[in-house]
């Protein structure tokens, strides 16, 4: 069975020059290969039945013979003008037949590009953004147009960024023989009065008095979802100094479930002058909250420790500037930041450098500070008699105390050391 041409064309045997025209406008950039590559053999169909349609001749035998009479060619019939004698061959190119019916190579427009403004809770929560337009529409007659207002919406999601493109497909002005053109709205995030952001992060600026940076305070946040938040700072705020608290920033556009962090920034306010019992509480000040940083700090070391599965201690004893032997005692294990390697205490041994001095002081220290020393399955130290002798040595001494054996190695620096003495060039 033949083609049926005006059903390619979605029309009637009574179209007119017009309708055809019209259709096939509408089809073919419908189904042009650029937009739709899967459509290339109704693309060609297309073309084939408006070459035949648009043209009276071929129009004429087609109508009275169908697609076979016009493809095989039919005789001249007496009294009957128009008819087509030679066999119809379509040329095969619906890319011409497109480009002489439009004037032109590409019947598409190029996007247009809109900014559209939205403040930081917009971008927070998400919302529903409405934008009226005027355009050029067609009318129905295929060539004279009309002004259109339409409003379009755009869903915005929480944690679009400030760049964030969105195409609303062909909402440009029509044409009589393109399409039209995308709009490209482009989301251009609004001047917030106290946050300002950093990808995902939240960012806040306070202003604080030099006695509350040395001293310590608290700072209540409004968050873009109304909770007041209250967040205490106990360290001495120096310049360039942040306090980060996770969770309180922006939500992730992948996963709005998920969010950013909040950074506090400080705008230190300095005074102009100073009294003299002000510095000296100042000084007091300092003295006494760095006192208590150094405390928080061991506090967490020991936490660390205590938290890991196991550990090693290495010990090495030397004389410091004032010719005060001392032993510095360090811990190694491994938390999920990987392995670490803390010193522990500089342990002073008032003059003494035998091994029970030592394993003293070292059990003496572990115990104070609660160190968990069931956890504790190696020590390190050098080759020093008072460190490795079988008897009255650190290393024996200290598993006696623990009433079990230890891994025990000698400590690599003391091994490279010893190593380089053999070059004469290290010597």
């Amino acid at each position: 069975m033949g083609i049926d041409y005006y059903a390619v064309l979605e029309l009637n045997p009574s179209a007119t020059d017009a309708d055809i025209n019209m259709s096939y406008r509408r089809l073919a950039l419908k189904n042009h290969p650029s937009r739709r590559p899967e459509a290339g053999d109704v693309f060609r169909e297309l073309a084939e039945a408006y070459d035949v349609l648009s043209d009276l001749r071929k129009k004429a035998t087609y109508d009275k013979f169908g697609e076979e009479g016009l493809k095989a060619g039919v005789p001249q019939v007496s009294g009957e003008d128009g008819l087509w004698i030679s066999p119809y061959i379509f040329h095969g190119n619906p890319h011409q037949t497109l480009r002489l019916f439009i004037g032109g190579d590409n019947p598409f427009s190029s996007p247009i590009e809109r900014d559209v403004s939205l403040t930081l809770d917009n971008l927070y929560h998400g919302c529903t953004k409405k934008i009226t337009i005027s355009r050029k529409v067609i009318n129905e007659d295929g060539y004279t147009f009309s002004i259109q207002e339409k409003i379009l919406i755009i869903t915005v999601k929480p944690g679009w960024h400030d760049g964030t493109r969105v195409t609303l497909p062909e909402e440009e002005d029509q044409g009589p023989n393109s399409v039209p053109a995308d709009i490209v709205f482009i989301v251009r995030q609004k001047t917030h009065p106290w946050f300002t952001r950093q990808r995902n992060n939240l960012v806040y600026k306070a202003p604080i008095s030099l006695e509350m940076a040395l001293t310590g305070f608290s700072v209540d946040v409004v968050t873009l979802d109304g909770r007041l938040v209250n967040i205490p700072v106990n360290d001495i705020v120096h310049p360039g100094y942040s306090k980060l608290v996770p969770g309180e920033g922006m939500p992730l556009s992948q996963d709005p479930a998920l969010r950013g962090d909040l950074i506090l920034t400080f705008d230190t306010q300095f005074p102009q002058k100073i009294s003299t019992e002000s510095k000296r509480l100042i000084k007091q000040t300092v003295k006494d909250r760095t006192i208590k940083m150094a405390e928080n700090i061991t506090s967490q070391q020991i936490e660390d420790i205590n938290s890991a599965p196991a550990f090693s201690i290495a010990c090495d004893e030397s004389s410091d500037v004032n010719d005060i032997e001392q032993t510095a005692l360090l811990c190694r294990y491994v938390n999920s930041d990987g392995p670490q390697e803390e010193i522990i205490e500089l342990l002073p041994l008032k003059g003494q450098t035998r091994g029970e001095d030592i394993c003293e002081a070292v059990v003496n220290c572990l115990k104070a500070k609660e160190i968990n020393i069931t956890h504790m399955v190696s020590v390190a130290t050098d080759g020093a008699p008072s460190m490795r002798g079988t008897q009255k040595g650190f290393v024996t001494l200290l598993q006696k105390s623990l009433d079990r054996e230890l891994l025990t190695f000698h400590c690599i620096l003391h091994q490279e050391a010893l190593c380089a003495q053999t070059f004469p060039s290290f010597r």
